[in-house]
């Protein structure tokens, strides 16, 4: 899960649910060999694939129970942290050779993505004192 943290700008809170017939101490053991990744939120777009993890910024709650009983695991980092890595990791170079390519005004432009955005919800720890 650091990996995943690391890779989403050092994020440190993410959701996890497994199938409940793993116990609570073998979580670490769950083999993973496929994942489907969706920015933002992935529930239709991840629903029915043959994946052991489904990774995304979020499920429903009821999206995410069919998913355990399917046996697969589920990773949700919250929506608009997935889709704010996307744009900066992805999606504006992605946009940029776009632009060049359509010899829309070569050069000529700027393409940034916000770096004061971010996730309108927090983490709140109950009983913290300072929140």
């Amino acid at each position: 899960m650091t990996r995943i943290g690391k890779g989403l700008g050092d994020l440190n809170t993410l959701s996890v649910a497994v199938p409940q017939s793993v116990p609570v101490n073998s979580k670490a053991q769950i083999l993973i060999t496929s994942i489907g990744i969706c920015a933002g939120s992935g529930g239709s777009i991840l629903n029915g694939l043959d994946v052991d993890m489904l990774f995304t910024g979020e499920l429903s709650h009821h999206e995410a129970l069919a998913a355990i009983e399917q046996g697969k695991v589920v990773v949700t980092a919250f929506h608009s942290n997935t889709e704010r890595e996307y744009l900066k990791q992805r999606m504006i170079n992605k946009l940029s050779r776009h632009i060049d390519d359509e010899h829309y005004q070569v050069g000529k432009y700027d393409l940034a993505v916000s770096q004061v955005d971010r996730d309108p919800f927090e983490v709140v720890i109950a009983g913290a004192k300072e929140w």
